[in-house]
């Protein structure tokens, strides 16, 4: 089924070509600063966050500094490191509390507790309960240090050697704490001898994640908004706002954000929703803070742009209206006059012009058809004398018939007297005779049966054959199953008769003639061979180029008697109905004889007869 816009009017087609070409270039131009917009907003915002990434990890870094460093000092205070490297027994060693600290330990402990840089924390020596634990938030029951020792952290703390060690702490028990209020984020580290270096003690402190999220993240979230922290190994550490790590974890572009040492931002889809994720990392500890940004809150504010770009659309399609029905009215002017000029062309009106006004391919054309009706008008009025001139020339081919028809019943009347005069080799040929004429009327018909040309040949060699006597052997061998087919009348006699003629030449010998006709795919195939003294190059031209010119006069007045036509009126015939669509091969050499091979198609004229 063919497409509606094929029956378009050219007018309205285009209407639409330049409807959509405006529709396009609003849509992309709108597209286009919509996406520049985003651009640039993305660009700022990321700017923006990864500076509030790295503010939130120079806090961290402050934070553990202060913790460690408070760890530190109270590790290596003279007090503490006398009570640990003491050579009393586990179960002699006093317990210590804050009134048998000394005055710098007890000024460590006060600092740590008032500036809420620590919840709680537990020193360890030999024995398997703390020396000393603090908790600041009603946490209580710190963990066994033979349960700590027998640890993976433990293992890690030493393989430190005294570096801090920082882990998360999860909520009620864990392995130093056994009835913990909160989640916290935990430090731990050996204490070693400042002497020998040998480790003497552990010592294990934490904050509360609430705690650290009041002093850095508060006001850093806003809603739907997340920070978060992780760690080295990309283990959640703590975070404010929206849960991105429990929903984005399993997501390879996610996970390629933890991987990246540098800072930056890149755009990840989590749940289906598009997020700005900027980082940057804690180059002391390899911690790093993750701010997530949904991209519908940014660009909230810049879609007005869409508004703003549906407007303008629609403006200039309303605009456009007007403008384009003028321009494809001026457009298909010309063209709807051309067309008007030709239906008044096709009701009759030959003297039919157009004015030529444009100088383009419209104007072109017009005048290309202003010249095609001129010569349709001169070719009509060569039809029309031609048509004169063919009814004049069938009339006066039915008064030449006149006398043929009279001579083949002249010849019928001279028949039966020599049959009845028994004279029957003369009857014989008189009957051939009259046969050929016959035939060769065939009712004023073009085109006749492979049958009726077959017995046209059969009687003009019958004949040839009373002249020549013996010296004259012939054979025709037409497939029967092509003798229904229709073909040009007399297109294979001439070329019998012109194997005679240039067979016997002018010295008289034998000669035979073979004709074969068949089918040969959708072609019919004839050839006609004879043995005789053949035909030299320059009367072959001849014969093919004019008509007989070489031959003499009687043999031309025979020729036209018998047959009427000549090679190159055969030739002309054969190229007129089929184009060039056939084939016709002389192939003659003196003293060897002559070949002619015929090859014509079939089309509307060779079909079987009724």
């Amino acid at each position: 089924m063919k497409s509606r816009s094929f029956y378009l009017s050219l007018k309205y087609k285009i209407f639409i070509l330049f409807y959509v070409f405006i529709f396009a270039i609003t849509l992309i131009f709108g597209y286009y600063s919509y996406w520049i917009s985003k651009k640039e907003v993305i660009n700022r915002v990321s700017e923006s966050n990864i500076g509030v990434t790295r503010q939130i990890n120079n806090n961290l870094e402050y934070l553990q500094k202060n913790i460690s460093d408070l760890v530190t000092f109270m590790s290596i205070d003279p007090f503490i490191q006398n009570l640990l490297v003491s050579n009393e027994t586990e179960d002699k060693l006093p317990s210590v509390t804050f009134e048998s600290l000394n005055g710098s330990s007890q000024l460590i402990v006060n600092l740590i507790i008032t500036t809420k840089n620590l919840d709680f924390i537990s020193l360890y020596g030999n024995t398997d309960i703390p020396l000393y634990s603090v908790f600041s938030d009603g946490s209580s029951d710190p963990g066994s240090f033979s349960t700590i020792r027998n640890s993976d952290l433990y293992q890690q703390a030493l393989a430190l050697k005294g570096a801090p060690l920082w882990f998360k702490l999860p909520e009620k028990t864990n392995l130093f704490i056994q009835n913990n209020i909160a989640p916290k984020l935990g430090m731990a580290k050996i204490i070693r001898n400042i002497n020998t270096g040998e480790t003497i003690g552990f010592i294990v402190a934490g904050i509360n994640e609430t705690n650290l999220q009041n002093l850095y993240l508060k006001d850093l979230v806003k809603s739907e908004e997340s920070v978060i922290i992780v760690d080295q190994a990309g283990t959640l550490m703590t975070g404010m706002g929206e849960d991105i790590y429990s929903k984005a974890a399993k997501n390879p572009p996610f996970q390629d954000v933890l991987k990246n040492e540098a800072e930056g931002y890149s755009i990840l889809t989590i749940q289906g929703k598009q997020a700005l994720v900027s980082y940057s990392a804690n180059n002391n500890l390899g911690w790093k803070v993750l701010y997530s940004v949904p991209i519908l809150s940014l660009t909230k504010d810049i879609n007005s742009i869409k508004t703003v770009i549906i407007f303008i659309i629609i403006v200039c399609l309303l605009l456009s209206i007007p403008l384009m029905f003028l321009l494809s009215f001026y457009l298909t002017l010309p063209l709807k006059n051309l067309l008007s000029s030709m239906k008044r062309f096709q009701k009759g009106n030959f003297l039919e012009r157009i004015e030529i006004r444009n100088r383009d391919e419209i104007g072109d054309l017009s005048r290309g058809y202003n010249s095609m009706v001129a010569n349709i008008k001169q070719l009509i009025d060569d039809s029309y004398i031609l048509q004169i001139k063919e009814k004049e020339a069938e009339f006066n081919a039915l008064q030449a018939q006149i006398n043929p028809h009279f001579l083949y019943n002249t010849l019928e009347m001279i028949y039966w007297e020599a049959e009845s005069a028994d004279q029957t080799h003369i009857a014989e040929m008189v009957i051939s005779l009259s046969k050929l004429f016959r035939l060769s009327l065939n009712k004023g018909n073009n085109y006749t049966s492979l049958a009726k040309e077959k017995e046209f040949i059969e009687n003009y060699l019958i004949l040839q054959k009373m002249r020549f006597k013996d010296d004259l052997n012939y054979s025709i061998q037409i497939e029967d199953n092509i003798l229904n087919y229709t073909v040009l009348k007399l297109i294979l006699q001439p070329f019998v008769e012109n194997a005679i003629l240039h067979g016997f030449g002018k010295k008289r010998g034998k000669v035979t003639i073979s004709i074969l006709g068949m089918r040969k795919a959708d072609h019919l195939y004839f050839k006609i061979e004879d043995d005789g003294i053949g035909i030299d190059p320059l009367t072959l031209q001849n014969i093919l180029e004019d008509e007989t010119e070489n031959e003499t006069e009687n043999e031309t007045n025979a020729s036209q008697e018998s047959g009427g036509y000549a090679i190159k009126n055969i030739n002309k015939r054969l190229q007129l109905y089929f184009k060039d669509n056939y084939s016709l091969k002389f192939n003659s050499e003196l003293g060897k004889g002559t070949l002619v091979e015929i090859l014509i198609p079939f089309n509307d004229q060779i079909k079987k007869e009724n």
